[in-house]
């Protein structure tokens, strides 16, 4: 609502990303089912696998390249804006933030910093020690999410029809007489508002950053995607028609305000007769939802850096690249093979039970990408620290939402159109998704896209002249500086390799050696359930890989 001072437009907006999210949905399911391709059985085949956008982008940009598409420009490209930007510190800050309003409690910027870098600690803890356990708490917290948007649809309603007994301002925010009022003539405003709707509106790629972890990924993940996109773009739109019922547009548009603690203090807050237990509690279940943010991005993106790890493309790839059991079934099976220790015998009874064996809660989870999304996490929350924490959340929030989500999707939403209207491609006999819906969920991706991508670039005229936490040109600056930072990465790899191939004869190499198997359905389509990565520097003569050198990577099979 500050961007665009009008509430007519910002429904707009929210309808806006409403189909741009269906159609960046339709994106990925399409690359998701029929990229990358191998062989099986004497057929190629699309076979789903972990790393989404990664995947998508090889399989359509393969030049530049190094020796054979060893090492592609679009992988360090990717690699270098997913490290620095697909991280959790955002999320981290804000959750800290409402945790510290729900106890009350004053949230400077030392507190704050502090307790996001615990946050970020912990949620990577679960997720080394308990792949489970962290999908269980991400399921959980997106089902109190999910019921937290509901509570606000049925409070709206209430409000609307008169229950709290306060004024409502449905006429005054919603007609249409009134709702285009004042709209701003600001184009930076407008790209502020957008930046911020597809932030809100991201994730529907998500399952694709993780098809290698979903079982039968063919039937789940479409499923999937369509239902819970379906869920949210619902919710979305009816939780902003609830907030222009319950609070006026003048409050909306003062920036101190936050709209979601007017909404509640202007319904629940008139049942009580302490003003501040409303907005504690709205608090609460705002840190709930924000902590669930943080657990399911730290599992999303760890599986990412893994596979930009077996790209070999990194230091220490073996060690970023690879999985380790130090889940609680490795720490049953050493208490049980061990008949004499304290603890054996102190609870030999309970060992006993079938529900503890060891086999059961013993999982594989990638701990050298998880240190790695731990550490640029807490890079990021450091180097905030000269912003508030609130105006630090939102210069992280536009720069995930410019770099990840506009340009990688702009990439991939040209890399459809290159597809479909190349003849070299022949992609029509590659996949099954009909050609019309994809060319036209390409098109709008690619607008949606390139809107704030070029469009931020037009300097502010109104209140963000001379209201900002940053300069107004830090957004694109900053994420074409880290785009460019992945383009100086593969030139500086290109020169290392030459020099090693002059100085030592000596080329570097990089081969994937998957494992397939069937879906557990009567002649289901194959599915990858592991895979070998030899990554090595080999004479050039050499035409096999030395896997003395080599890193062995694989993953839990489903």
């Amino acid at each position: 609502m500050l961007g665009t001072q009008s509430v007519g437009v910002t429904l707009l907006f929210w309808a806006a990303g409403a189909v741009y999210t269906i159609a960046g949905a339709h994106l990925n399911i399409e690359f998701g089912l029929s990229t990358p391709r191998h062989e099986f059985e004497g057929r190629w085949q699309g076979i789903p696998r972990s790393g989404g956008t990664l995947n998508y982008l090889q399989y359509v940009f393969k030049w530049p390249a190094y020796r054979q598409r060893t090492v592609l420009l679009v992988s360090c490209i990717f690699a270098m804006a997913y490290i620095v930007l697909g991280n959790m510190a955002g999320n981290c800050l804000i959750f800290c933030i409402h945790t510290l309003q729900a106890a009350n409690a004053p949230a400077s910027n030392s507190a704050v910093r502090g307790l996001a870098v615990a946050a970020a600690t912990l949620a990577c803890l679960i997720h080394a020690f308990s792949r489970r356990g962290g999908i269980w708490l991400g399921n959980f917290f997106a089902l109190i999410k999910v019921l937290m948007l509901l509570l606000v649809v049925i409070v709206g309603i209430c409000a609307w029809a008169g229950v709290f007994h306060t004024e409502t301002y449905a006429y005054q925010n919603l007609a249409v007489n009134n709702s285009f009022k004042g709209a701003s003539q600001d184009s930076y405003g407008y790209t502020s508002a957008f930046l911020a709707v597809i932030f809100a509106w991201s994730g529907f790629d998500q399952p694709n950053y993780v098809l290698g972890e979903i079982g039968t990924p063919r039937k789940k993940m479409p499923r999937g995607t369509i239902i819970g996109v379906s869920i949210v773009i619902t919710l979305y739109l009816l939780v902003n028609i609830a907030y222009m019922v319950v609070v006026p547009k003048e409050a909306q548009l003062n920036p101190e305000n936050n709209v979601a603690h007017l909404f509640f203090k202007l319904t629940f807050g008139s049942l009580s007769k302490d003003d501040t237990q409303p907005l504690r509690i709205l608090s609460a279940f705002m840190a709930i939802s924000s902590f669930g943010n943080i657990v399911v991005m730290t599992f999303i993106a760890a599986r990412v850096k893994q596979e930009i790890a077996k790209e070999g493309i990194l230091p220490f790839p073996k060690f970023f690249g690879q999985t380790k059991n130090l889940s609680f079934g490795r720490f049953l099976n050493r208490i049980q093979s061990d008949k004499h220790s304290f603890l054996n015998r102190m609870f030999h009874w309970l060992l006993k039970q079938p529900w503890l064996d060891p086999q059961e809660h013993s999982q594989e989870t990638p701990f050298g990408a998880l240190f790695l999304h731990w550490t640029f996490t807490v890079i990021m929350i450091l180097a905030t620290t000269h912003l508030s924490p609130t105006d630090a959340y939102g210069v992280l929030v536009n720069l995930y939402s410019y770099t990840i989500v506009a340009v990688l999707g702009f990439a991939i939403a040209i890399g459809m159109l290159k597809l479909r209207f190349s003849s070299r491609e022949r992609w029509q006999t590659k996949s099954s998704f009909n050609p019309f819906l994809s060319i036209l969920s390409a098109f709008i991706f690619a607008i949606g896209s390139a809107y704030p991508i070029v469009a931020s670039w037009v300097p502010p005229m109104g209140v963000f002249a001379t209201h900002g936490a940053v300069a107004w040109y830090t957004t694109p600056t900053v994420s074409w500086s880290i785009l460019t930072f992945g383009v100086v990465w593969y030139l500086a790899f290109l020169t290392y390799a030459s020099r090693r191939l002059r100085k030592d004869g000596v080329e570097f190499q990089v081969q994937k050696v998957p494992e397939f198997d069937r879906d557990p359905q009567p002649d289901g389509p194959p599915v990858q359930i592991g895979e070998t990565v030899f990554l090595a520097w080999v004479a050039k003569e050499c035409i096999r890989p030395m896997v003395n050198n080599a890193g062995h990577v694989s993953r839990e099979s489903f």
